[in-house]
């Protein structure tokens, strides 16, 4: 069972910066005790707040296991015990959700870190996490997920289902709105944010893989209703060719 991230809003590094991040892990995953995949690939965002851009940025793509050191994509940390199919683990999620609204003042990206376990059972990939902002809104994340696996052949699809539930310390920061430039104030409750996610897997040739992912996040009416976000669902995706070690 393969587990899969995709970033809550990209802005990711340049393709020098990625290229380069990639071809050192490899080097390391061949001479050290790395297990998973590493590639390159290119990630897309749709902007769903005022003043935020389409993205479409090259990323490093590292899903996998360093004895007990992890990176999921957007996630990494350190296992920190067993627990059941998995282990307690610490971690921390790169989400570059920073942006400037007209009239406000920029949003820094936030710096969630906590507690989490991946639970890999014989029905499936169950994750739960606990986060706290340590970046300037100080709010909390509660995440849950469900992933499914479907062996096709050469083909593997794992289909996902997902909910971030974010306190109003988080959503005020990033959603709410002082009065100020002529915008309605605005301030946000606590959010819970429904998603369906589908990742796909195709076995190319050797270790090599290609790799898809598409995500549609809904977005809870405490957040869409600021006028700062311009749609109550936005998608995201990823594709990337990457190699098993």
């Amino acid at each position: 069972m393969k587990t899969m991230h995709l970033r809550n809003g990209v802005r990711l590094p340049t393709a020098a910066v990625t290229i380069l991040l990639a071809s050192t892990t490899v080097a390391y995953a061949a001479d050290n005790w790395f297990t998973g995949d590493v590639g390159v690939g290119a990630a897309y965002t749709q902007p769903h707040t005022r003043g935020a851009k389409s993205e479409l940025d090259p990323i490093p793509f590292l899903n996998g296991d360093a004895g007990p050191l992890f990176a999921r994509i957007d996630a990494f940390g350190v296992k920190a015990s067993p627990l059941g199919y998995g282990a307690l683990e610490v971690v921390g999620q790169y989400r570059e959700d920073g942006y400037t609204p007209p009239g406000e003042q920029r949003r820094s990206s936030s710096v969630p870190i906590g507690i989490g376990t991946l639970q890999i059972t014989p029905i499936g990939a169950f994750e739960l996490r606990s986060m706290h902002d340590f970046g300037k809104s100080h709010g909390n994340l509660l995440q849950a997920r469900y992933l499914a696996e479907l062996p096709l052949g050469r083909l593997n699809l794992y289909p996902e289902v997902g909910v971030e539930y974010e306190d109003s310390g988080y959503t005020r920061y990033y959603f709410g709105t002082s009065g100020v430039g002529g915008v309605q104030p605005f301030r946000p409750g606590s959010a819970l944010n429904p998603y369906l996610g589908m990742f796909a897997e195709l076995h190319i040739v050797g270790k090599w893989y290609a790799d898809a992912y598409y995500r549609r996040t809904f977005l809870d009416d405490n957040v869409s209703a600021s006028p700062l976000v311009t749609r109550k669902a936005w998608n995201s995706a990823l594709l990337a060719v990457s190699y098993r070690f």
